[in-house]
């Protein structure tokens, strides 16, 4: 628990830096505008051009100099600026991938197995590395219950790996250790975009839980004596939903048009 506490101190502090960072970055070009603008209205000011050759000698003196427009910042001050900005943003960057890594090493230690999806190209990993880029990909997590592994599985102690992979886009529950219980301490995954769910002891009560998940696009649903049509209705409100696919369960195509009618922009997808 005092590591725990630690962790998250560390965390938000590090929120708050980013923040902070942000905002002197917006400061910092807003300056350099403002810098840009006084530097040409403070120039000289033209006047006509008959009063200026008729009183030139008097107005002015061989050895009088033009005034500069004196800038609200030099360029150390600019640099110093930047620097903090800098130390913020990567300090920010460099706890999230060693607090995400931690993270996924504990999921893996409790029997889970979790993918990484790189968005950028081949020759960018190949060159970089892929260990630097994990950070930035997507990431899905895979939990099967096998031969009992999850039944004393601190699920708690789950969430809060979970939580600390905010790039988690897909999730995948198989075996009957799973139950409606996993999906209430999963319920904060609000970035989901896919999930499995499929020899599960998850029931159509269970399933609501994933009311919460906005920005769900395609929910399969495999082999379970539990899920029947009534399962279906907590999906009415899910508005990125594009498809949902149903194999070998109670679920019926009575119950699939009807939220196909309530959804029309839904992909009707019923695997045999």
């Amino acid at each position: 628990m005092p590591n725990q506490a630690l962790e998250q101190t560390c965390l938000n502090i590090l929120r708050y830096g980013e923040a902070v960072g942000c905002k002197l970055l917006n400061f910092f070009v807003s300056l350099l505008r403002l810098t840009v603008w006084t530097a040409g209205a403070t120039g000289p000011r033209a006047r006509p051009a008959e009063q200026e050759n008729a009183s030139m000698s008097e107005q002015y003196s061989p050895t009088e100099t033009r005034g500069r427009a004196r800038l609200p910042f030099s360029l150390r001050h600019a640099a110093i600026l930047l620097g903090v900005i800098a130390v913020f943003l990567i300090g920010g960057g460099l706890f999230r991938y060693w607090r995400e890594c931690r993270a996924v090493a504990q999921i893996e230690a409790m029997g889970g197995i979790v993918h990484h999806w790189s968005p950028f190209p081949a020759w960018l990993s190949a060159y970089v590395g892929e260990e630097p880029l994990k950070l930035f990909s997507e990431k899905s997590v895979t939990l099967l219950d096998v031969d009992g592994n999850l039944v004393d599985l601190d699920l708690k102690r789950l969430r809060s790996s979970i939580d600390a992979i905010p790039s988690i886009t897909k999730v995948a529950l198989g075996g009957h250790a799973i139950d409606d219980i996993w999906l209430l301490h999963l319920q904060s995954l609000r970035q989901v975009r896919h999930v499995v769910i499929e020899g599960t002891d998850i029931s159509d009560d269970g399933l609501g839980y994933l009311s919460d998940w906005k920005r769900l696009e395609t929910v399969a649903l495999g082999p379970s004596t539990r899920l029947t049509d009534k399962s279906l209705q907590h999906l009415r409100d899910l508005p990125m939903l594009r498809a949902v696919f149903v194999n070998d369960n109670a679920i019926t195509d009575e119950a699939v048009r009807e939220l196909e009618t309530a959804k029309p922009s839904m992909n009707r997808n019923r695997m045999k």
